[in-house]
C-alpha cells in the first residue's frame, strides 16, 4: 500500500506516523508548496526505513523514483 502525506509542518514525523498507523509499505511525504507546482520537495520512505530525498524534484522524475521504491520492496 502506498500513501501520501501532504503536510504543513513536522513533515518527517507526521509521515512516519502515517506509515506505521496505516500499515503502509511506502509513503510519499511533501509539503503544501507542491500543490499547483511542477516540482516538489520532500521524501519517499518505505516500511524498511529506506528514504529517498526529493529536493525541488520534477513530478515526472518523482513518479519514476516512487515506482523504483515500490519495485524494490515488492
Amino acid at each position: 500500500m502506498v500513501g501520501f502525506a501532504l503536510e504543513t509542518e513536522n513533515l518527517k514525523e507526521n509521515a512516519l506516523r502515517k506509515l506505521q498507523e496505516k500499515g503502509m509499505d511506502v509513503v510519499l511525504a511533501n509539503n503544501n508548496s507542491a500543490i499547483g507546482s511542477d516540482k516538489t520537495t520532500g521524501f519517499i520512505i518505505d516500511r524498511l526505513g529506506n528514504k529517498v530525498e526529493l529536493k525541488n524534484c520534477n513530478k515526472t522524475l518523482l513518479a519514476e523514483k516512487l515506482v523504483r521504491v515500490i519495485e524494490n520492496i515488492a
